[in-house]
């Protein structure tokens, strides 16, 4: 399957620039296959082998979620 830049998602340009800045241009496979409900507001599951950036997708959601949406 193509790999998925990050830059396919709308995320808010300091949470952009800070993954372009560690290096990450391409989204593992269960990052592509979940931050395209989760950044939507949908809740998914998934399993992948440790290692595979499922917590990173759980964060880029959070994160992104938090910079669009600041506490006041």
């Amino acid at each position: 399957q193509p790999k998925l830049p990050f830059s396919t998602f709308d995320l808010q340009k300091p949470l952009a620039d800070a993954i372009k800045k560690m290096g990450f241009e391409y989204c593992t496979p269960i990052q592509a296959q979940s931050l395209v409900h989760t950044l939507a507001g949908h809740d998914v599951t998934g399993k992948a082998q440790t290692g595979t950036g499922k917590t990173a997708a759980f964060l880029i959601t959070i994160i992104n979620d938090l910079l669009s949406n600041p506490i006041e």
